[in-house]
């Protein structure tokens, strides 16, 4: 995963769950260290992609090199709608 695709997990992180990567962890049924990976090198694997996906993170947004506008952070979907009504003064 490149740097830019790791910072914007990490920014999802952040902002999502507060930064508390454990929480992440737990809604995709992984540990800990698996997210810490993928924060740090490591590709996250496909089934993981659509999780993330129903998690609200807009995965074009995620693997996209053209951009790091953070409005685009959030899927269209019931969860990333939740997501992006709740946070969106946070991403102004």
């Amino acid at each position: 995963m490149d740097q830019n695709t790791r910072i914007k997990l990490n920014t999802f992180v952040e902002l999502v769950y507060d930064g508390q990567v454990n929480r992440l962890a737990e809604e995709l049924h992984v540990h800990r260290s698996t997210v810490y990976r993928w924060l740090d090198s490591s590709d996250v694997g496909m089934s993981y992609l659509g999780q993330l996906l129903d998690l609200g993170l807009d995965i074009n947004w995620l693997v996209s090199q053209h951009t790091m506008d953070l409005k685009g952070m959030f899927a269209d979907n019931d969860k990333g709608r939740e997501l992006r009504e709740k946070h969106f003064k946070k991403l102004k």
